[in-house]
């Protein structure tokens, strides 16, 4: 009897492990097998690539360090982008763009603009003031009351500098300078943000975690990032708010070669946003980002209301 009982029990264990392994073999080769590739490290994805996947993983990298490694090329090159107020067209006026200074165009900021727009013909206007040269229009987008004049105090332009020396682990240190834009020099590999800002009401977003986001990551891994925003509390006296949490940001996975949306989730009160990676069938280069945001109604409409951030280059294997 005892016989009997154990070969019972022994049979059925078996069969268990049998449909156990049947299970996890077909959840792991299976196109929805998504938890099964999260639990991969990034060394065995790469060595589960064939050589041609390899290969084009290695062109995506060396793509995405010719686009962004400005330490080698010759000249002072800086990144600029220019967010403007949504008039129909988006807002975005200038999407992010290498510039190249040299000393016929000057190493200011202001130079870097006016040699942005030159090679783009985008419309600028800029004012001499008793403070210095200010930019009063940028793509017919002009500094005015864009909320009630009893606000006492205009929306207008406002640049900020990441500078390469905080790139890209510290993106808090994407702080708006003292210096008129004329009179901040710029060095090889900073990054310019020009961006339409209504004080007190438009906040400045950045990815906290920009730099613990993975450069390869694959279908079914979860990428979690962190939305932090600053903004104006006092327009008087040019005061701002410390960085903060930021709540209903959409953060988003895009892939380069079309701008498609792959992936998108919403922060929440701490400012996280969890996205989960599709599969794309090849090595595929994107970038995470989190949306520039508009109001929708009353005075505010159209103006931002939360900024785009800088986008971080990821590479989806499969």
């Amino acid at each position: 009897m005892k016989t009997k009982r154990f070969f019972s029990k022994s049979l059925t264990m078996l069969l268990v492990l049998a449909m156990l392994i049947s299970l996890s073999v077909s959840f792991a080769f299976a196109g929805d097998s998504a938890r099964a590739d999260s639990a991969l490290t990034q060394d065995s994805m790469l060595q589960s690539l064939d050589a041609k996947q390899l290969q084009q993983v290695q062109d995506l990298q060396k793509e995405v360090q010719a686009q962004d490694n400005s330490q080698s090329l010759f000249g002072t090159w800086v990144k600029i982008r220019i967010l403007g107020y949504d008039d129909g067209g988006g807002g975005v006026i200038l999407e992010e763009q290498w510039v190249r200074l040299t000393d016929s165009t000057g190493y200011s900021v202001l130079d870097a603009l006016e040699k942005a727009c030159a090679d783009n013909n985008i419309s600028l206007t800029v004012v001499d003031t008793q403070y210095g040269k200010y930019v009063s229009a940028i793509g017919g987008q002009e500094q005015d009351y864009f909320q009630s004049e009893e606000e006492e105090y205009y929306s207008g332009w406002a640049y900020r500098v990441w500078p390469a020396e905080y790139r890209p682990g510290q993106p808090q240190e994407d702080t708006l300078p003292w210096d008129a834009a004329s009179d901040y020099v710029l060095e090889n590999g900073d990054s310019v943000t020009w961006y339409y800002d209504i004080p007190v009401y438009t906040w400045y977003t950045v990815m906290d975690n920009y730099d613990d986001i993975d450069f390869l990551t694959w279908r079914g891994r979860t990428i979690e990032v962190n939305v932090k925003g600053q903004k104006y509390e006092d327009a008087i006296n040019w005061e701002l708010t410390p960085f903060t949490n930021l709540a209903g940001a959409t953060v988003t996975l895009t892939r380069a070669s079309d701008g498609a949306e792959l992936a998108s989730a919403v922060s929440d009160a701490g400012g996280d946003a969890v996205l989960t990676v599709p599969a794309v069938g090849l090595p595929t280069l994107c970038y995470i980002g989190v949306k520039g945001k508009y109001f929708t109604s009353g005075d505010l409409s159209g103006g931002i209301e939360q900024t785009a951030s800088w986008t971080k280059p990821v590479i989806v294997i499969w």
